[in-house]
Protein backbone atom coordinates (compact mmCIF):
# COMPACT_ATOMS: atom_id res chain seq x y z
CA UNK A 1 0.00 0.00 0.00
CA UNK A 2 0.99 3.35 -0.96
CA UNK A 3 -0.15 6.64 -0.40
CA UNK A 4 0.43 9.36 -2.74
CA UNK A 5 1.47 12.71 -2.63
CA UNK A 6 -2.12 13.84 -2.83
CA UNK A 7 -3.32 11.69 -0.13
CA UNK A 8 -5.01 8.94 -2.09
CA UNK A 9 -3.78 5.75 -1.58
CA UNK A 10 -2.65 2.97 -4.00
CA UNK A 11 -2.94 -1.01 -3.59
CA UNK A 12 -0.79 -2.90 -6.24
CA UNK A 13 -1.69 -6.30 -6.89
CA UNK A 14 0.34 -7.65 -4.15
CA UNK A 15 -1.24 -6.00 -1.42
CA UNK A 16 -3.30 -8.33 0.90
CA UNK A 17 -7.36 -7.82 1.92
CA UNK A 18 -6.26 -6.59 5.30
CA UNK A 19 -3.87 -3.80 3.75
CA UNK A 20 -7.68 -2.61 1.85
CA UNK A 21 -9.74 -3.20 5.14
CA UNK A 22 -6.86 -0.88 6.89
CA UNK A 23 -7.26 1.53 4.29
CA UNK A 24 -10.74 1.42 4.18
CA UNK A 25 -11.03 1.92 8.17
CA UNK A 26 -8.28 4.63 7.41
CA UNK A 27 -10.22 6.51 5.44
CA UNK A 28 -13.33 6.65 7.57
CA UNK A 29 -11.74 7.67 10.58
CA UNK A 30 -10.30 10.39 8.34
CA UNK A 31 -14.01 11.26 7.25
CA UNK A 32 -15.31 11.33 10.81
CA UNK A 33 -11.99 13.31 12.44
CA UNK A 34 -11.93 15.73 9.94
CA UNK A 35 -15.62 15.93 8.67
CA UNK A 36 -15.71 14.87 4.82
CA UNK A 37 -17.65 17.02 2.54
CA UNK A 38 -17.47 14.19 0.13
CA UNK A 39 -16.87 10.61 -0.18
CA UNK A 40 -16.33 9.02 -3.51
CA UNK A 41 -15.14 4.59 -3.87
CA UNK A 42 -14.45 3.11 -6.73
CA UNK A 43 -13.89 -0.38 -6.64
CA UNK A 44 -13.52 -3.36 -9.48
CA UNK A 45 -14.28 -6.74 -8.10
CA UNK A 46 -14.56 -9.41 -10.51
CA UNK A 47 -14.45 -7.34 -13.51
CA UNK A 48 -17.31 -5.19 -12.73
CA UNK A 49 -16.94 -1.62 -11.31
CA UNK A 50 -18.93 -0.25 -8.00
CA UNK A 51 -18.94 3.30 -6.72
CA UNK A 52 -20.42 4.11 -3.44
CA UNK A 53 -20.14 7.69 -2.79
CA UNK A 54 -21.64 10.23 -0.28
CA UNK A 55 -24.22 12.65 -2.10
CA UNK A 56 -22.73 15.21 -4.52
CA UNK A 57 -23.67 19.38 -4.18
CA UNK A 58 -20.57 20.54 -6.38
CA UNK A 59 -20.43 18.46 -9.30
CA UNK A 60 -17.55 19.85 -11.16
CA UNK A 61 -15.07 19.72 -8.21
CA UNK A 62 -15.79 16.10 -8.43
CA UNK A 63 -15.18 16.06 -12.33
CA UNK A 64 -12.28 17.78 -11.68
CA UNK A 65 -10.80 15.49 -8.53
CA UNK A 66 -11.28 12.20 -10.78
CA UNK A 67 -9.37 14.30 -13.48
CA UNK A 68 -6.48 14.64 -11.34
CA UNK A 69 -6.68 10.92 -10.94
CA UNK A 70 -6.93 10.08 -14.57
CA UNK A 71 -4.02 12.30 -14.82
CA UNK A 72 -2.07 10.34 -12.33
CA UNK A 73 -2.63 7.12 -13.37
CA UNK A 74 -1.98 7.89 -17.19
CA UNK A 75 1.50 9.54 -15.54
CA UNK A 76 2.33 6.14 -13.60
CA UNK A 77 1.51 4.06 -16.26
CA UNK A 78 4.45 5.62 -18.52
CA UNK A 79 6.86 5.50 -15.87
Amino acid sequence: MKTNHDGTVTLNAYDTWTSCVEMLQSAMNKAEQDGASNVLILMKTDGVYTRFSTKMDDVMEIIAQLEVLKYDILRRMHS
